[in-house]
């Protein structure tokens, strides 16, 4: 525990929840990132074509919370 700026106590329980959350959160997007950048590199036929494939297969899956 400790003790916050109003005089209230919060237990470190709150924050183990929200990094176990950021670290679901970290490695949804790093994986949705690999998928992406292979998707770019096998349907993106140039430098110009991976950058838009990449960016429209990431926003999809992020779409579909992949």
């Amino acid at each position: 525990m400790f003790l916050l700026p109003s005089g209230g106590l919060r237990t470190l329980q709150c924050g183990t929840i929200f990094l176990r959350q950021f670290e679901k959160w970290h490695m949804n997007n790093f994986w949705r990132t690999l998928i992406a950048g292979y998707a770019g590199w096998k349907w993106g036929g140039g430098c110009l074509g991976f950058v838009v494939v990449f960016i429209i297969v990431f926003y999809l899956l992020g779409y579909i919370h992949c």
